[in-house]
C-alpha cells in the first residue's frame, strides 16, 4: 500500500498559504491575479484551496505577478 508523492498529488500547505497571504498583501483579489497571468480566476481558487497544482511555468507567473519566490517543493525557495 504505497501513498503516491505527495508533491505529485497536493498543494503544500506552505505553497497555498503564500500564494493567499502574496495576492492579499497586493491587495488583489482572486479575480485580478487571475487576469495577470492570463488564467480563470476559478483556477486561483483552486490552487489556494489545494484543489489544483500549479505548473513550475504557472508558479513562475504566480511569482512575478506577486513578486515573491513560489516553489511546490514542500516551501523551499
Amino acid at each position: 500500500m504505497l501513498s503516491p508523492p505527495l508533491s505529485a498529488t497536493s498543494v503544500s500547505s506552505e505553497l497555498k498559504k503564500r500564494i493567499m497571504a502574496a495576492r492579499l498583501t497586493k491587495k488583489m483579489t482572486q479575480a485580478q491575479l487571475a487576469q495577470a497571468i492570463n488564467e480563470k480566476p476559478q483556477v486561483i481558487q483552486e490552487y489556494e484551496s489545494g484543489k489544483a497544482i500549479p505548473s513550475p511555468a504557472v508558479l513562475s507567473k504566480l511569482s512575478r505577478a506577486l513578486g515573491v519566490v513560489l516553489s511546490n517543493k514542500g516551501g523551499k525557495k
